[in-house]
């Protein structure tokens, strides 16, 4: 998973020129991903990219309800934007 973020932040700052909190923010945002996917689903992350693939768009939905009971809309809004940052770049 490390791999994965190290990854995106490298093209964020280098390609997108994202701003420090942007990236910072982005980071922790799939981080929360990441955990409710452990948690939830059970994903075992140790298998790379065959990993990113198993998410789909009812896992996704899954976590955004998760996320609706907890936070604004304007923060579940930036969260979405870093799912699709991360998930375009690996696309």
């Amino acid at each position: 998973m490390e791999r994965f973020l190290e990854k995106f932040d490298n093209y964020l700052f280098a390609i997108k020129n994202a701003s420090l909190h942007t990236r910072r923010n982005y980071h922790n945002d799939l981080i929360q991903f990441f955990a409710f996917l452990r948690e939830k689903e059970a994903f075992i992350w140790n298998q790379g990219e065959a990993a990113l693939k198993k998410i789909n768009p009812s896992i996704i939905r899954g976590f955004l309800a998760y996320l609706l009971q907890k936070n604004s809309k304007t923060t579940v809004a930036r969260k979405i934007a870093a799912l699709n940052s991360f998930f375009s770049f690996f696309d």
